[in-house]
């Protein structure tokens, strides 16, 4: 099986503690979410949850005024700043489609793990999750992801298969 490291920050197979740049990604952490960079704040909110490194309270409160649904989902997923997380999600009008919209990934999270009802009450959410759907999977590989490396292995494999005619067989290769 082919082996992936793109999804992982190349941070992570360093050697040196996570606890030496924490002060680091947390400055880029509240940069990015003073000017409203999404993916300025989720790149350090997913290696700060990586190396269980808590986001203070005044960091997670720039977060939450970002009002970057994706930022917001990643910072709750560390489990640490869910009260003010849900001050946030009681701004949002459950009654206007489009900001619950704006915001589907986070209520999802949060319906996942039993913290608030379907906003959308269409039976979606509840759909996704008898089928285990969770975008911000724990460490591990998921089935879904399972299933995404074996087409994958299979379609590499197809590309070079042995070809035919020729002389020389897998073996003698090998």
């Amino acid at each position: 099986m082919l082996t992936c490291i793109s999804n992982f920050p190349l941070i992570s197979l360093s050697e040196v503690s996570a606890v030496l740049y924490k002060d680091q990604l947390i400055a880029i952490l509240k940069e990015s979410a003073e000017k409203k960079r999404s993916d300025g704040m989720s790149w350090p909110l997913h290696i700060l949850k990586k190396f269980n490194l808590p986001v203070d309270h005044e960091t997670a409160n720039l977060v939450i005024q970002s009002e970057d649904c994706v930022a917001i989902t990643i910072l709750y997923s560390s489990g640490n700043h869910d009260e003010a997380i849900k001050a946030f999600i009681g701004t949002i009008s459950i009654t206007d489609n489009y900001e619950i919209d704006a915001y589907w990934l986070l209520f999802y999270q949060m319906y996942l793990n039993g913290k608030i009802d379907d906003p959308y009450k269409d039976g979606v959410f509840k759909r996704l999750k008898d089928n285990k759907v969770n975008f911000l999977p724990e460490e591990g590989i998921t089935s879904a992801e399972k299933e995404c490396q074996r087409i994958k292995d299979e379609w590499v494999k197809n590309i070079f298969s042995p070809i035919t005619g020729g002389t020389t067989t897998e073996q003698e290769l090998f």
